[in-house]
């Protein structure tokens, strides 16, 4: 299946209201990169010399089913050679140029920005004497001191200073001795961190680098776009920020299963920027001129939908009940929303043109879809169009306000209304997560009324019609219960959170937590469950992913109850399938 499914999806059921894959393997796969001399590099301390000039990388593949940025694949060639660390760097390195962070100085710095880590570049470059490879006017910090902004940001790649290193010099390491199963992941970790260089099977010689699968996943230097079929010199990733600003982050880590580690793998289960934290995210160090580098725009994106349906209207109405169905969602290949009207006998995906957007979510009456510009997770402004579904109808309604992220639809009485967030930033933050909050805007006759304030703090998982219960999600489980905040799950990760309107009950996705383990009575890996919790927060029920799958993006169907809908992703990450799930007797 070609196309890509990914961010939010939206599943309405209108019920009289209207209202496959190329897996990791343990070794390198022998057409992925050229063959390099690597040794210690006495010049750098906890460096290693890669005799890269004349090499060749493969970045990304030509796997149908990988995740549409990274396809196809595409060469890169050397023209120069390099250093990279040995390993991670560890907190007491960090601490050592920065003094930030509370930490343990034997295990990886994690939980740092991608600003935070090019800072720690640019430290260590000045203390040894040398140019920097970043150059900015002022920097944003949060709270907690993490970098979040490095203002005219620029990166010289000429400069011969410590830097993060480029996918393409990644890769090229990596994949001299690549080996998942010889790794700090989930299946060994205890979902901790390791010190670096400790796994058992992995010998500790000076020329050959540690933990490159596993243990922490690493910030690269390139902004994240799409690869072209052709061989480009020095490549540095995409030019510019573009619409989000995505960062590539490499090799899996300590909560990953070893057979989902892929050398192409170039993102998360959260959309990384450069001003991302995760507990679970480190980086190395690479050192070195990059003559002539190529970057390369976004890319163009795909003309029509080549989606494949794979249920009947027919068999929708046997599950659900309804003749009505209505599935939303984004199509990440042409990066617009489309939807699919389930009510013909022969229904098909229809793409809403210049719609690059995330979070759809379908009107009561099924006429509409509301979406954004900003997915979970991601700070930045963002705007809320609200688009008709009816054939030949070509309006675009946007909310007039600086921001407004993760619509979601609600009936108060005899209005209907859309409630949004400021910001889609993540809430692990309370103090920054409350300084943002949540509106809602009556929407009648094709247009938006005055927005009114609900709460402080962003609740993008949902408010209740009565206003007695609101939720958020990424990365922790918050709730405001009768007007009194509280943090659910034990304050555990917790994702893609939705709360039902009908019963008041919660889903949502972890990481395979201490908490969802003991309720399951076993252990499992990132997002192989759904998870249901009541109004209090304490936990129902659970559903498991099929095999080999995990589940993404998963939301409620409106209209009826106890019926989800979530993206099916595969062992490379590739949001595949989207499917119905019963959360009652967890039939998927």
């Amino acid at each position: 299946m070609k196309t890509i499914l990914t961010a939010s999806i939206a599943f309405m059921i209108a019920l009289g209201l209207t209202s496959c894959t190329d897996s990791s393997s343990s070794s390198r796969p022998a057409d992925y990169a050229s063959d390099v001399a690597i040794e210690l590099d006495s010049a750098h301390a906890g460096m290693l010399k890669v005799f890269a000039t004349g090499a060749l990388v493969k970045l990304g593949t030509d796997a149908a089913g990988a995740m549409a940025n990274e396809r196809p694949a595409m060469t890169s060639k050397f023209s120069y050679d390099f250093s990279i660390g040995k390993r991670e760097v560890t907190c007491a390195e960090f601490l050592h140029e920065l003094q930030n962070f509370d930490c343990d100085s034997t295990l990886p710095i994690t939980n740092v920005t991608w600003y935070d880590a090019v800072l720690y570049a640019n430290a260590r470059s000045k203390s040894e004497g040398f140019d920097t490879a970043y150059i900015y006017t002022s920097a944003a910090y949060d709270s907690e001191g993490h970098c979040t902004n490095l203002e005219t940001l620029e990166f010289l790649p000429e400069a011969d200073a410590y830097r993060l290193p480029t996918e393409a010099e990644w890769i090229l390491v990596a994949a001299q001795d690549w080996n998942p199963f010889a790794s700090w992941n989930s299946g060994n970790s205890n979902y901790e961190l390791h010190v670096p260089c400790s796994v058992s099977d992995v010998k500790d010689a000076s020329n050959s680098v540690c933990d490159m699968a596993g243990n922490a996943m690493e910030w690269s230097n390139d902004y994240l776009g799409r690869f072209r079929d052709t061989t480009v010199s020095n490549f540095l990733g995409q030019k510019s920020a573009g619409t989000l600003g995505e960062r590539v982050v490499k090799g899996g880590s300590f909560r990953n299963a070893a057979s989902n580690m892929s050398l192409h793998a170039r993102g998360d289960v959260y959309t990384v920027t450069s001003a991302t934290r995760a507990f679970y995210v480190g980086f190395r160090l690479a050192f070195g001129k990059i003559p002539n580098a190529t970057w390369l725009d976004s890319g163009d994106r795909a003309e029509e939908s080549s989606v494949e349906l794979m249920a009947t209207y027919k068999r929708l109405q046997e599950l659900l009940g309804s003749s009505r169905a209505i599935l939303a969602f984004r199509d990440d290949e042409t990066r617009n929303i489309a939807f699919v009207n389930f009510y013909a006998s022969q229904p098909q995906v229809v793409e809403l043109t210049e719609s690059d957007g995330y979070h759809p979510a379908i009107s009561p009456d099924g006429k509409r879809v509301a979406y954004c510009t900003r997915p979970e997770g991601v700070s930045g402004n963002s705007e809320l169009h609200v688009r008709s579904l009816q054939a030949g109808v070509l309006d675009d309604a946007v909310l007039d306000v600086e921001s407004a992220a993760i619509p979601r639809w609600r009936v108060v009485g005899a209005d209907t209304e859309i409630v949004y967030v400021t910001s889609a930033a993540n809430n692990a933050d309370e103090a920054a997560w409350k300084t943002e909050s949540t509106w809602s805007v009556p929407f009648a006759g094709g247009k938006f009324g005055t927005p009114r304030k609900l709460f402080d703090g962003t609740y993008n998982g949902g408010v209740s019609s009565d206003g007695r219960l609101a939720v958020s999600g990424a990365r922790l489980f918050r709730a405001n219960v009768d007007g009194e905040q509280r943090l659910w799950y034990g304050g555990g990760q917790a994702r893609n959170v939705s709360l039902s309107d009908s019963t008041g009950e919660t889903l949502f996705l972890d990481f395979g937590g201490a908490i969802g383990a003991e309720f399951v009575g076993s252990s499992y890996d990132v997002h192989e469950r759904i998870l249901v919790a009541d109004t209090a927060g304490s936990l129902l029920r659970t559903v498991p992913a099929p095999s080999g799958y995990a589940f993404d993006h998963s939301e409620w169907v409106h209209g009826k109850k106890d019926f989800a809908v979530a993206t099916l992703t595969d062992m490379d990450g590739a949001h595949s399938k989207i499917a119905l799930v019963n959360t009652r007797d967890s039939n998927v």
